[in-house]
């Protein structure tokens, strides 16, 4: 099995349940970015490792990834009404079945910060949110 393989079923199911909710417009996985319609969700991989959990040589993989959540381009009048409560519909959305369908053993909310975002030198109102999903990774045969 190719690392891909388990790598980017986490991302595909990530963006499906994100474009299932009504407050965000357009959700980017792996393609340009355009600011077209707000409220806006990127889903940037970050980073990834490794750890063996047999003596066979099967691993645990940690696979780490940031939303940017771009919400409007004016300061906020209400950030819990405007910006935290998109965020935290995001969060409901992703950890509502931790195994991402079975694609992953596990997620987890690894930082969830509401406020400024800087997005293609320019400053917008929203949030990052960051997650760690452990997959299996089995050894070829």
């Amino acid at each position: 099995m190719r690392f891909y393989e388990v790598y980017k079923p986490v991302f595909e199911v990530v963006r499906n349940r994100i474009m299932g909710i009504a407050g965000v417009k357009q959700v980017v996985l792996g393609e340009q970015v355009r600011l077209h319609n707000l409220p806006l969700a990127v889903i940037n991989p970050s980073s990834a490792a490794t750890a063996p959990i047999t003596l066979e040589g099967d691993l645990r993989a940690l696979i780490r990834f940031d939303i940017y959540l771009i919400i409007r381009v004016s300061e906020p009048e209400d950030l819990f009404e405007d910006i935290i409560s998109l965020m935290c519909d995001i969060v409901d959305v992703i950890l509502s079945d931790r195994t991402l369908s079975g694609s992953a053993l596990d997620i987890r909310l690894t930082n969830f910060a509401p406020g400024e975002v800087r997005f293609q030198n320019n400053l917008y109102y929203g949030g990052l949110l960051s997650f760690e999903a452990t997959v299996f990774y089995p050894r070829e045969p």
